[in-house]
């Protein structure tokens, strides 16, 4: 009896997506917070997180329409396993008339090897779009059941593979006008 040699892989993906479910769910509730003291804790943690991250971190040094830093998440290596791969995560919560659960996500990873997986968001078919100058790979991702993204994402010129998302595309672009090296830039603060 032969196995296929995808059946690895499909065997991770309902993991993958339950993984990703919570992570948005997570992000949803914690962008209707209002006063409960989510952006000091997540201003912390970026803090910690910027200390153990091994590549140059861009972050917006303005948000759009008010938005709040409300989550940071720096995926980190095990140390005993090989090549030192991170992701930093930081979500924005923009406020909505509407209601809750709009937000901007910046993700930036130095996994060199990116390009040789599935996961990797360059391999993903979309449009060029040009921002600040840059072209930017654009598509829509709706892999999460009632959850509709645009994701922009790129290749950087040290290696680091950086993506932006969010619900609206404006909200998108005037995030990553804004990117600039942590060290240039202080705590993103909201524009008016």
């Amino acid at each position: 009896m032969t196995k296929s040699k995808w059946a690895g892989p499909f065997a991770f993906l309902p993991p993958a997506i339950l993984a990703g479910g919570l992570i948005v769910s997570g992000v949803v509730r914690a962008s209707s917070r209002q006063g409960n003291g989510a952006t000091p804790i997540a201003e912390k943690q970026l803090a910690k997180d910027l200390k153990k991250t091994p590549f140059n971190v861009q972050l917006p040094k303005s948000l759009p329409r008010n938005a709040q830093l409300i989550r940071t998440f720096l995926d980190e290596p095990d140390v005993d396993k090989g090549y030192q791969a991170y992701a930093l995560n930081t979500w924005y919560s923009v406020p909505d008339p509407r209601g809750p659960g709009k937000t901007i996500h910046v993700w930036q990873t130095n996994d060199n090897f990116l390009a040789r997986k599935l996961q990797d968001p360059l391999n993903r078919k979309g449009i060029e779009e040009q921002v600040a100058g840059v072209a930017w790979n654009r598509v829509e991702d709706t892999r999460v059941r009632g959850h509709r993204v645009i994701v922009f994402s790129r290749r950087l010129d040290d290696g680091t593979t950086m993506t932006v998302d969010a619900q609206d595309p404006a909200d998108i672009r005037a995030t990553i006008t804004a990117l600039a090296p942590v060290s240039q830039t202080t705590t993103p603060k909201a524009s008016h």
